[in-house]
């Protein structure tokens, strides 16, 4: 083989290797991306069963029927979440390896992100009524019954006022509480989204 040959095929090589190395290094910084929204989504997993702990508490010192069905339903509904975000969070899992088609494999990683904090936030709407609803009759019911109570239309009136109050608030600090945790890893995700697809159209 000419000297000449053998320089271009070593040059082959060796832009062949650090081609190589380079994909390597986009690959690990999209799994790192993942990794970290994953770490959040378990933090929000362990949020959810320190409250459902919380609440199992509480129900052991209720003593009104009506206050014991209202910390039940909050019991199950977040019983329900912490399963919901154990699957979600197995699927995630098998999606880290990326040996397969790398932009269908972070588009289905984003939707699946995305469909957990969607879950959250609308099942938190209709949460937040029986919640506000449970520490109101709990606080209110530990000195007097329910049928005492239910007759003063001013206990009505502020019932109704903070439910309605505060269930807006309550959706709108969990998008913000989502965003603050969650957005700055979602929007390096979309970024490598739009940079493959921009590369494949070029």
């Amino acid at each position: 083989m000419k000297l000449e040959d053998t320089w271009k095929s070593l040059t082959t090589e060796n832009h062949a290797i650090d081609h190589s190395e380079v994909l390597e290094s986009m690959k690990s910084k999209k799994l790192d991306v993942m990794a970290k929204l994953q770490k959040k989504l378990v933090a929000k997993l362990m949020f959810a069963i320190s409250f459902t702990l919380g609440y199992s508490v509480l129900l052991y010192f209720v003593k009104d029927s009506i206050v014991v069905v209202l910390f039940a339903i909050i019991i199950a509904a977040h019983l329900l979440a912490i399963a919901y975000f154990i699957k979600e969070y197995k699927e995630m899992q098998k999606l880290l390896p990326m040996d397969g088609n790398i932009l269908e494999t972070l588009k289905e990683f984003q939707r699946r992100i995305l469909k957990v904090l969607k879950s959250e936030e609308t099942g938190g709407l209709i949460l937040y009524p029986v919640a506000v609803s449970a520490g109101f009759f709990f606080a209110l019911l530990s000195d007097r019954s329910f049928n005492e109570v239910m007759v003063d239309r001013w206990i009505w009136l502020i019932w109704i006022a903070v439910m309605v109050g505060f269930t807006p608030v309550g959706h709108w600090m969990a998008k913000r509480m989502n965003n603050m945790a969650f957005g700055k890893q979602l929007k390096h995700l979309q970024d490598m989204i739009d940079e493959i697809e921009i590369d494949k159209q070029n």
